[in-house]
């Protein structure tokens, strides 16, 4: 007996949304890898004007601080970043793959979309600011990024952006197209 495979035009909008989730959730695993990384390259090149940067910031009344506590400290805050957006990347992004692949539909990881979605914008805000004005939007004594690095950055962060744009349109997407599905078998029934 052969299976009967469902070709209605609900039915082939949810596989292709589905199968956009399983590859935005995907790139969001990615570039949240690729979010640690430039972090932790960024402290390893850049790690003279990290330290210069917050020497002007903390006060040395209580006596000089030697600047393996500031690398110390530094490591320490990037890593508690890098594993909190990680973490979020990867509930994201494996929440997504398993909603794309059918098994399991949520809608926490749709919430975390959005807060991902709002901390994009914002940083392709400073990005284009940073490009177009040449100045940057955060800078700690001498530390700053190059004009170079903020374009990279914002194409970057665009990408990603655009990414879990799409996470959310197909997950509604998915969603509305089974309530119209229901909605059909139900009329189809009575």
């Amino acid at each position: 007996m052969e299976a009967k495979i469902n070709n209605s035009d609900e039915q082939r909008k949810i596989r292709k949304s589905q199968i956009t989730l399983v590859i935005v959730g995907t790139g969001v695993i990615v570039f949240g890898a690729w979010a640690a990384l430039k972090v932790y390259l960024l402290v390893l090149f850049r790690k003279a004007e990290i330290i210069e940067a917050f020497r002007g910031i903390i006060p040395e009344e209580e006596g000089p601080v030697s600047d393996d506590v500031f690398v110390y400290a530094v490591l320490i805050a990037a890593t508690a970043y890098v594993l909190i957006e990680l973490g979020i990347r990867l509930f994201v992004g494996l929440s997504a793959i398993s909603e794309g692949r059918g098994t399991r539909s949520g809608k926490m990881y749709i919430f975390f979309t959005v807060l991902l979605i709002i901390s994009g914008l914002i940083i392709v805000a400073a990005d284009t600011y940073e490009i177009v004005t040449s100045s940057p939007v955060l800078k700690f004594g001498s530390f700053s990024l190059s004009r170079s690095d903020a374009a990279t950055s914002f194409i970057v962060d665009l990408t990603s952006l655009v990414m879990e744009v799409q996470m959310v349109v197909s997950a509604f997407r998915i969603k509305r197209f089974k309530r119209k599905m229901k909605k059909t078998e139900a009329e189809l029934a009575a």
